[in-house]
C-alpha cells in the first residue's frame, strides 16, 4: 500500500512524506526517447510518474491508479511533467487520480519551456482534473492538443477539466465527452479552441443533454 511515505507498511501519516523529499512511483530526468507502454502504476504516494527535462516521450496504454483518492489524495497526479520536456504523446491511457491526471508544470524540475503535448484516446475515471497547465512563474508551453477522450473529472471542490495558470500558446480540445463540476478554469492562454466537446455537469441527466 502507499504507506505513510516512510516505511511503506503503515496506513497512517502523510503519504507524501511532508517536509522532506516526496516519493514517486517512477521519476525520470534527462531522457531522450522515453516509452512507457502498458504499465500499471498503483497507488503511488504522490505522482505516479514524474518526468523532467526529457524529450520524445510516449505514454501508451498505461493505467495510473490512485485508489486512495477518495481520502487524503493531494498530489496523487497521474503523469506529471516538469520543465524542459518536449514532444509528449499520451494515448489510450486510463486515469483514476485524486489530483491532476496530467500536469504540465514549467516552473518545476529542470524549469523551462514545455513543447508539443498531445493527449488522445484516454479515459478519466473520477479524477480531480483532466489536465493542469502551469507556467505562472517560469517557462511557457507552445501547444497542448487533447482529443477523443471520455470520463468523469472535476469531482472535487474547485476541480476542473482544464486548470491552467500562465502562458500557453495554443490549447485545443476536440471530440471529447466528459462529466464534471467545472469545465474550464484556464487563464493566460493565447488561443483556446473547442470542437465537438460535450460536457455534462454533475447531477444533470446525460440523456437530456
Amino acid at each position: 500500500n502507499r504507506g505513510n511515505g516512510t516505511t511503506g507498511d503503515a496506513n497512517g501519516g502523510d503519504p507524501r512524506l511532508a517536509g522532506a523529499a516526496w516519493l514517486f512511483g517512477i521519476m525520470l530526468g534527462g531522457v531522450n526517447g522515453l516509452l512507457l507502454e502498458d504499465v500499471w502504476i498503483y497507488d503511488a504516494p504522490t505522482f505516479a510518474l514524474y518526468v523532467s527535462n526529457c524529450e520524445n516521450i510516449i505514454a501508451r496504454g498505461c493505467r495510473l491508479e490512485a485508489p486512495s483518492r477518495g481520502g487524503a489524495s493531494n498530489n496523487t497526479d497521474g503523469l506529471h511533467f516538469g520543465g524542459g520536456c518536449t514532444n509528449i504523446l499520451i494515448e489510450a491511457c486510463w486515469f483514476g487520480c485524486g489530483d491532476d491526471s496530467i500536469a504540465i508544470n514549467c516552473p518545476e524540475g529542470a524549469v523551462g519551456n514545455i513543447s508539443r503535448v498531445i493527449v488522445r484516446g484516454c479515459v478519466f475515471d473520477t479524477c480531480y482534473s483532466l489536465i493542469r497547465i502551469y507556467t505562472y512563474s517560469a517557462g511557457s508551453i507552445d501547444s497542448v492538443v487533447v482529443s477523443d477522450c471520455i470520463g468523469t473529472v472535476g469531482t472535487a471542490v474547485n476541480g476542473s477539466t482544464i486548470d491552467g495558470l500562465g502562458t500557453t500558446g495554443r490549447f485545443s480540445m476536440s471530440n471529447c465527452d466528459l462529466t464534471g463540476n467545472l469545465f474550464c478554469n484556464l487563464t493566460g492562454t493565447t488561443r483556446a479552441e473547442f470542437t465537438a466537446v460535450r460536457f455534462v455537469p454533475n447531477g444533470v441527466d446525460r440523456k437530456s443533454v
